[in-house]
């Protein structure tokens, strides 16, 4: 007959690993979501482990990138958020926002110089990108 301690022991392992399995089961949006939420609520290590978790497991997804890149810069780590910013824009060289992420990180390091052609990359993708939404609604 087995004990309560066993039997305890046993619980205790079903119950973590139906906990690990919800974790691991999440998408890489939910991550997205979750970290979005915890930055809101000033919890920037939980955010930055759901943005961590969304980039392991979806490398090739820029908004994953940009996410963590955009916790880096709260947290003032500078050349992290740096390097999170460029793996966006070389997956989707018009992410604007990442484009305008970089220049503002660049700014926070004290290199404005550095930061303005992605500024002005910024101003002039958002500029076509009002220009079609314009036009499109011009057709409507």
């Amino acid at each position: 007959m087995p004990s309560l301690s066993q039997f305890s022991r046993c619980l205790f392992f079903i119950l973590l690993s139906m906990i690990v399995t919800q974790c691991a089961d999440k998408s890489v949006e939910e991550n997205l979501a979750d970290g979005i939420k915890f930055t809101e609520d000033r919890q920037y290590l939980r955010a930055l482990d759901a943005f961590q978790q969304a980039v392991a497991k979806e490398p090739g997804n820029p908004k994953a990138h940009y996410s963590l890149g955009g916790i880096y810069n709260l947290m003032n780590r500078l050349p992290e958020a740096e390097q999170e910013f460029k793996i966006a824009l070389k997956i989707d060289p018009t992410y604007v926002d990442a484009i305008y992420s970089l220049g503002f990180t660049y700014e926070l390091m004290g290199d404005k110089e550095k930061a303005q052609p992605y500024y002005d990359k910024y101003n002039k993708l958002k500029q076509k990108w009002n220009e079609v939404l314009q036009k499109e609604s011009e057709t409507r």
